[in-house]
């Protein structure tokens, strides 16, 4: 065991720029399906590399071989876990370095779990406590460190105040451990049930055309009024009207309104060039009339939107994406009398939310009422 008063190699130095690098390495690979990253089996918006992690809490456990308080014990142990002697060096300085270049050799994704790293990273840390010491993180969120104090054989306590977080780190720390391919024959029954019964809930909402195809994606924008004088029609709010570019599907928006209406008509068609795109109506927030050109300034923008509570309940159903004809891929499509009433059908329809919400008001004022008569 080594003793509190030893430094330890954080303490000392650290390998930034090597350990930077894997983390940038780490953040463009870890999306891969075949990647095994954290990330895959859960979100989490504050993840820290799992490289840093690793790297850093191996320096944090580590004596520093130069200080005098290290054990002579460890030292020999250290040169026989790394190499032979005479391949690192008799002075503790080039224990040191032995022990910084090994950091750098495991802080990229790959080289971890390859070559023996794990093992030999394993051995370092039991010569230098004798048994598995403790590594305690009382805000884990989304398991980053303790995953990797666990990898490194540490024992670990995690914990989390978010009761999300910590459902997260109770599956990837346990139950991950502990019931390995059964949880994973589990959560592939499971999966399928959540994605049956979803499509048969939701099924009224996303109604399926003549071809018998089901919408992936309503397209909506934000609108709001023009302020020009004579004019008054609703701009919806879309930065550009180009739909697609691909070669097979050719799709842009066209504006337009008709004689005495202000609410805006948006067809959906196939061009052949890019000038018979008109330009978005909105572009730093500041919206553009299709009709007669003015523009509506950023702080009306926002001051009508802010009356609206965001416009989210008077937006505009501008598209639909559907598979296209020979289901290859998706196109877009306008919507249709169908698309409309199944919109329709969700507004009507109470909100979960909104109920739970509602009887909570209530309860808390007969609790109100009660304490006031008491």
């Amino acid at each position: 065991m080594i003793p509190k008063e030893c430094k330890r190699l954080a303490e000392m130095d650290f390998p930034l720029a090597a350990v930077n690098a894997a983390c940038v390495e780490e953040n463009n690979r870890k999306t891969r399906v075949d990647s095994g990253h954290i990330s895959l089996l859960h979100s989490w918006w504050a993840r820290r590399p799992l490289s840093s992690c690793r790297s850093l809490l191996l320096t944090l456990l580590l004596p520093d071989p130069c200080d005098g308080n290290c054990p002579a014990e460890f030292k020999t142990t250290a040169r026989r876990i790394l190499g032979s002697p005479t391949s690192i060096g008799p002075d503790d300085k080039d224990l040191q370095k032995a022990l910084y270049n090994f950091i750098v050799q495991i802080a990229p994704w790959d080289s971890f779990t390859t070559a023996g790293n794990i093992s030999t990273a394993q051995e370092l840390i039991k010569a230098a406590y004798g048994t598995a010491p403790h590594v305690f993180d009382p805000f884990s969120g989304g398991g980053s460190i303790p995953l990797e104090a666990q990898r490194l054989g540490c024992e670990v306590t995690a914990s989390d105040l978010n009761p999300v977080a910590w459902l997260l780190l109770k599956i990837a720390l346990d139950w991950c451990g502990r019931r390995g391919t059964e949880l994973s024959r589990l959560f592939s029954i499971w999966s399928a049930w959540v994605l049956k019964e979803a499509e048969k809930r939701l099924a009224e909402y996303y109604p399926e055309d003549e071809q018998g195809r089901k919408p992936l994606a309503y397209l909506w924008a934000r609108a709001v009024k023009c302020e020009a004088a004579g004019c008054g029609v609703t701009i919806p709010l879309i930065r550009g009207l180009q739909l697609s570019a691909s070669p097979k599907r050719k799709k842009a928006l066209r504006i337009h309104y008709s004689k005495n209406s202000n609410d805006p008509a948006l067809d959906i068609f196939t061009y052949t060039d890019e000038k018979e795109i008109d330009k978005g109506t909105v572009a730093k927030m500041k919206a553009t009339c299709p009709k007669c050109k003015v523009v509506t300034s950023r702080e009306r923008v926002q001051a009508q939107l802010r009356d609206k509570h965001s416009g989210t309940e008077d937006a505009v159903l501008f598209a639909v994406v559907r598979t296209n004809a020979d289901s290859s891929s998706k196109d877009y499509y306008s919507p249709t009398l169908k698309d409309i009433e199944a919109y329709n059908k969700a507004v009507k329809k109470p909100n979960p939310f909104n109920l739970i919400c509602r009887q909570l008001h209530q309860e808390e004022t007969q609790v109100s009422d009660h304490a006031l008569m008491g």
